[in-house]
């Protein structure tokens, strides 16, 4: 391997590093450009996420709602035909 290369013209190794790593830089770059662009996707599907269940006060209000209907105007939190005491078990 050595005795070839010493055979071969030094302006063609030149040459042929300069452009293996010119053709190696190309290829990182875009392998980071796809890279970026799925972590901007996976960020915007994460904001998306957040979005659509953030909406506290609305999900506490229908939360509130089924219990008052559940409870049927009974104080804390009984219903009518619930004992006075709970069984000891």
């Amino acid at each position: 391997m050595q005795d070839m290369l010493k055979s071969v013209d030094p302006w063609f190794l030149n040459l042929s590093v300069l452009l293996l790593s010119g053709y190696f830089l190309w290829s990182i770059r875009n392998i980071f450009t796809g890279f970026k662009e799925a972590v901007e996707k996976l960020a915007n599907l994460i904001d998306r996420l957040y979005e659509k269940h953030d909406d506290h006060e609305t999900r506490i209000s229908n939360l509130e709602g089924r219990c008052g209907i559940a409870s049927a105007n009974a104080c804390g939190g009984r219903r009518f035909y619930d004992p006075n005491e709970r069984p000891h078990q």
